[in-house]
């Protein structure tokens, strides 16, 4: 008996499937949300001298985030019953969740089950297995630009890996500039808040935003390149509107979302094209110095935002 658990969906998928692999799919039964007590209960009861082994799924089964009012007690005594004499079939319970709750049969899953807790991966760690597996698929590119390339990722690792995939059937080296014409354009929704930060043009904002998102584990390339996508997308659309497009033609011209080109105005009514073009040669020589030096870079980036947005 399995108990798979967690945030992270991906991973809870591939553990899934790891079991599922050793089954036909004629023998894997699969309950759902809102399963009916009695009908799981009689499922895994149910032998047969003759059918092979089965694979039986509950997904987010309801019993492990909410209580067990006292009329359900005897259902939930029962399937503990059925679960505690089952010995040929092999029963996965899926939980989308890092929060169970205590019960009595949460209790007895608890105990009994093999766990595994998908969690979420730290933007640190995900930066480096996805350099590692990138690299393992005979992919060329750099520590760096796979930072980027996470950059313009929803914080969605199912959807990380997707794109990953498109990486992987190109069978040349990978640049930034194929990045963004490869990497379907997603509505981030700025999970490193540098973005919301820089647009409010507050030093002590910005500041603690980074602060912040270093101490949840976040690498610093990756807040250069969130930081260089931003100035860079709002450079071209300055150079676009200067052409008098709308913001859906300028969407149109550059691929991306209409939604990215209207935060690129709010920059814009922040930020004049002088400091743009400014901050984007100093990310620039900041990037060259990440690839050159391991040394001081936290400092170096500090000082970076001392002399660009300390004077706001």
């Amino acid at each position: 008996m399995f108990l798979i658990y967690g945030t992270e969906s991906f991973l809870i998928k591939q553990n899934v499937n790891e079991i599922k692999e050793k089954f036909n799919e004629n023998d894997i039964i699969k309950f759902e949300e809102n399963v009916d007590i009695s009908e799981l209960t009689e499922t895994i009861s149910f032998k047969s001298l003759f059918s092979p082994a089965r694979l039986i799924i509950i997904e987010n089964f309801s019993a492990l985030s909410e209580k067990i009012t006292k009329k359900d007690e005897q259902k939930f005594k029962n399937l503990i019953s059925a679960l505690s004499n089952e010995d040929v079939n092999q029963v996965v319970f899926v939980h989308g969740s890092d929060k169970i709750t205590k019960n009595l049969f949460s209790d007895f899953l608890l105990s009994n089950a093999k766990q595994t807790k998908c969690e979420k991966i730290s933007q640190k760690d995900l930066t480096s297995q996805v350099y590692t597996y990138l690299n393992e698929n005979k992919v060329k590119i750099s520590r760096e630009d796979v930072a980027y390339f996470l950059s313009k990722m929803p914080d969605d690792l199912n959807i990380i890996m997707q794109e990953c995939e498109k990486l992987i059937s190109f069978k040349g080296a990978i640049s930034r500039n194929f990045i963004d014409k490869s990497v379907s354009d997603y509505i981030l929704n700025d999970p490193f808040g540098i973005s919301n930060a820089i647009e409010t043009k507050n030093f002590k904002f910005i500041y603690a935003k980074y602060r912040e998102k270093m101490k949840e584990g976040d690498v610093l390339p990756l807040v250069i390149a969130q930081m260089s996508s931003i100035f860079i997308l709002a450079h071209q659309v300055y150079n676009l509107k200067k052409l008098n497009l709308s913001a859906a033609q300028i969407s149109k011209e550059l691929n991306v979302h209409e939604y990215r080109v209207k935060k690129a105005f709010a920059f814009l009514n922040k930020y004049s094209i002088i400091e743009i073009k400014k901050i984007l040669k100093d990310l620039d020589t900041l990037d060259k110095h990440l690839k050159t030096f391991t040394d001081q870079n936290n400092e170096i980036f500090e000082s970076f935002l001392i002399k660009n947005f300390a004077r706001y």
